[in-house]
């Protein structure tokens, strides 16, 4: 009788995640492109980072309790680099293949809200207008700018993959040998 191989965890916890947010991304379509580009859906990047969290205790439970911080660490990003890659591909295809209407319809939300932004930032109003004329003319949808968004989206993880693993490691104490 053969044994089935278990599921990789990494696999496993980075599928889940990049369900969760493939559906996230789907209900802000959904809601329309205001909603699709609010700030707040930003937070579903914590959807991977929480199933690395989760991902990592299971293993270091299946380890009788230890887990070096190394292996955390991979098993933590690694979910992360999975689920960001595949709902940032998942995203390129809704707005440039599926709906490529939708992805135009962003296209004012998406210059609206990076006005909004200089102005917070207290940029002046001739340097505003010169930037977002020279951006009327790209697509914040490209397959480059999704892969550009990725690059940044992994840096900070990397440095909450980081963080999450020094908490999630547990090293297995030294035996000393006891003498009489």
């Amino acid at each position: 009788m053969m044994q089935r191989k278990p599921i990789p965890l990494t696999a496993l916890y980075g599928g889940i995640a990049t369900l969760a947010m493939i559906v996230v991304t789907l209900g802000t379509y959904k809601a329309g492109p205001v909603s699709f580009l609010k700030l707040t859906v930003e937070l579903m990047y914590l959807i991977p980072l929480a199933c690395g969290a989760i991902a990592a205790l299971v293993r270091r439970s299946q380890q009788g309790g230890y887990l070096e911080f190394r292996n955390a660490l991979r098993i933590i990003f690694g979910i992360l680099v999975l689920a960001v890659a595949l709902q940032g591909v998942f995203t390129w295809l809704l707005v440039n293949v599926i709906d490529p209407h939708f992805g135009q319809a962003l296209r004012p939300v998406w210059l609206a809200n990076t006005e909004s932004a200089y102005r917070r930032f207290g940029m002046p109003d001739d340097e505003i207008r010169k930037n977002i004329d020279s951006l009327k003319n790209t697509n914040p949808f490209s397959f480059g700018s999704v892969m550009l968004g990725l690059a940044r989206v992994y840096i900070l993880g990397f440095l909450i993959s980081l963080i999450l693993a020094a908490i999630t490691k547990r090293k297995k104490p030294i035996e000393r040998p006891t003498t009489l």
